[in-house]
């Protein structure tokens, strides 16, 4: 009988062993995704922020996707806009949200989107593909 207590709690104490591994693990990804979305709300942060010259702007609406034309670009102030698809709508866009690595956009070029509706009107968060 002490045998078999002793094989039970060898038992137990092995899973115990695994749990505290798996907390641990789950731990490192949930700073993981902690860590991402502190870096997303910077993104944005900085978006908005350089949309609005320093001053914040509030945001009235969730982050959403969107696909359409690039109207115009101008390199050297780092701004544009894009005619959102359905609707219509001029999407402003600063350099920041260019991916990086990535050519600015060029007028008529088809391209995705993320974006916001702030006080101003609709704002870019993130620049890609067209899906």
């Amino acid at each position: 009988m002490a045998d078999n207590v002793e094989y039970e709690l060898q038992q137990i104490s092995s899973r115990v062993e695994d749990l505290e591994r798996s907390v641990a693990r789950i731990a490192e990804l949930l700073e993981t995704i902690s860590d991402g979305l502190f870096e997303l709300n910077l993104h944005v942060g900085a978006g908005v922020e350089a949309w609005t010259g320093g001053r914040t702007a509030a945001v009235t609406s969730e982050i959403t996707p969107g696909t359409g034309t690039v109207k115009w670009y101008d390199a050297q102030k780092g701004v544009g806009m894009i005619v959102r698809d359905g609707d219509r709508r001029d999407v402003f866009f600063t350099h920041l949200v260019i991916p990086a690595g990535g050519h600015p956009p060029q007028p008529g070029q088809r391209i995705g989107f993320t974006w916001i509706d702030s006080e101003k009107g609709p704002m870019a968060m993130s620049l890609g593909s067209p899906s």
